[in-house]
């Protein structure tokens, strides 16, 4: 009965464990999107302006920004998807072991 009680600690522990691993890792993620969110707000408030005294080369070079933040984000998405991955194999064959 010892043994039962010990083995549900140790499961108990290590699930609220992981699963405050898992809030942790959503709650990086999001603050990671949120910053490039803004970043690309940024730029696309320069792309959208309509001020003729801005020239065609800062008008490129705003959408290359843009381009540029766009790749950025889609790259950090992957990543992200990846470690999210990971770690729900690594919540599967948790309580195996």
């Amino acid at each position: 009965m010892q043994l039962f009680s010990n083995l549900t600690l140790i499961i108990k522990t290590n699930f609220i464990g992981l699963n405050e691993f898992i809030i942790n890792n959503f709650e990086n993620q999001i603050t990671i999107l949120n910053r490039y969110g803004i970043e690309i707000s940024k730029n696309v408030k320069k792309f959208r302006n309509k001020d003729i005294s801005i020239s065609s080369k800062e008008k490129v070079e705003n959408i290359l920004d843009l381009e540029e933040q766009i790749d950025l984000l889609r790259a950090e998405i992957a990543k992200l998807r990846y470690e999210n991955f990971q770690i729900q194999k690594i919540k599967k064959t948790k309580f195996f072991f």
